[in-house]
């Protein structure tokens, strides 16, 4: 697994979790790219792409 996409900290503060991950920039390029035509943020993005892996799996879509 590339070192790129490998957690770098969980940090859970508040009672609210947070994850930040180290994305190869031409995925980090694409996706501000995709939030800005869409007018959306990318954490927004990130969680609809999370909602659809779940339900891929047969999750519940928390994100």
């Amino acid at each position: 697994m590339s070192s790129s996409i490998n957690i770098l900290y969980r940090q859970v503060a508040r009672g609210r979790g947070r994850s930040q991950h180290l994305l190869d920039p031409t995925v980090a390029i694409q996706l501000k790219r995709l939030a800005a035509e869409n007018e959306t943020t990318v954490q927004a993005l990130l969680g609809e792409a999370l909602n659809l892996l779940f339900e891929k799996y047969g999750e519940k879509p928390i994100a």
